[in-house]
């Protein structure tokens, strides 16, 4: 299948010929690679954030303008891992989530930032290895549930969004990735304020959607699957799935649903869950069971890109390579 929108990177058409030719892997968790380093709050306020007085610990995106390194290693241990596609780490550095640290008016230097790390890295991991990877930006539900498409917060929302998706096209993405969605009218905001970047920067993405579904396989809002893939289907998304989620078990029954939805026949699948829930010492143990589960729907042909969610390492990633690496992708069928 080939795709009608690319990126100015003409190898962005080699990632639709690697797509139809084998299952492509996306990256794990950025989240608790960050917490499980421990990092003290003085390593927040380096840089651009030296100056600032308030507490920026647990701000991770933060750490793109504080203290890049340790994104950029933890991209590179990625893509040494077998990673095609790694996110930036931007999920919650849109103006109004940032509003907690009080870093809302840093939300465009951070995407930048963000973009500009993960491009560092997978052209330094191409110059050691000759292997393409692409950057996709990643961004996140924000900190609101909206239920009306007509409020000032669905609007607050839609700007919060144009602002974020403006800095991850100018910084260079290949791709604008809108995962966990939570709800269709937090989803067609999310759209709304990228449509709004594309016209401005005259640059259109690619645009992968994923949402995260409850223990009774609808989206957090009580939205179905049907409902989801309507979305989908309407905004011409690249690629579809689901991600996060606490139980595996469920998690793998809604993406069987859309795997069986004629809908998608045309789109690329992607499915890249959570490692179950932390345990009290904020550590994930259950990635056998998951990698086990993911390699199930691998051998029925239901995946094209697969990855980690929160708990997922370099190491759940590299394992992940491997079952690919001997199953076959999901085939498309043109409409």
């Amino acid at each position: 299948m080939s795709y009608n929108i690319y990126t100015g990177r003409d190898d962005m058409k080699n990632l639709c010929t690697e797509l139809n030719r084998r299952i492509v892997i996306l990256d794990g968790a950025m989240g608790s690679e960050i917490i499980s380093q421990d990092i003290d709050e003085s390593k927040y306020h380096l840089n651009e954030f030296a100056t600032l007085k308030q507490p920026l610990r647990g701000c991770y995106e933060s750490l793109c303008v504080s203290n890049p390194g340790i994104i950029e290693n933890i991209h590179t241990q990625y893509l040494l891992a077998g990673a095609d596609i790694i996110e930036t780490n931007t999920c919650n550095a849109n103006a109004l989530s940032l509003q907690k640290y009080g870093l809302s008016a840093y939300d465009r230097l951070i995407n930048l930032k963000a973009v500009q790390i993960a491009r560092k890295s997978v052209e330094h991991h191409y110059a050691k290895t000759r292997k393409e990877a692409y950057v996709a930006g990643a961004i996140g539900p924000g900190n609101a549930l909206l239920s009306d498409k007509n409020s000032k917060e669905f609007q607050a929302l839609t700007d919060a969004y144009f602002a974020q998706a403006s800095a991850i096209i100018e910084g260079g993405a290949d791709l604008l990735f809108v995962e966990t969605i939570i709800g269709i009218i937090n989803a067609q905001a999310t759209y709304h304020g990228i449509q709004r970047a594309i016209k401005q920067q005259s640059w259109e993405l690619p645009i992968i959607c994923s949402a995260v579904v409850n223990d009774n396989g609808r989206l957090i809002d009580g939205s179905t699957l049907s409902d989801f893939v309507q979305f989908c289907i309407e905004i011409n998304a690249f690629a579809v799935g689901l991600n996060c989620g606490t139980d595996i078990g469920t998690t793998i029954k809604a993406y069987q649903t859309l795997a069986n939805d004629n809908r998608l026949a045309d789109k690329y699948l992607i499915l890249f869950p959570s490692a179950g829930l932390p345990d009290n010492h904020g550590r994930y143990r259950e990635t056998a069971p998951i990698l086990q589960q993911i390699g199930n729907e691998m051998n029925k042909q239901h995946i094209n890109i697969v990855g980690g969610c929160c708990g997922t390492g370099p190491a759940f990633i590299k394992s992940l390579s491997i079952k690919a690496s001997v199953n076959r992708q999901r085939l498309l069928t043109l409409k």
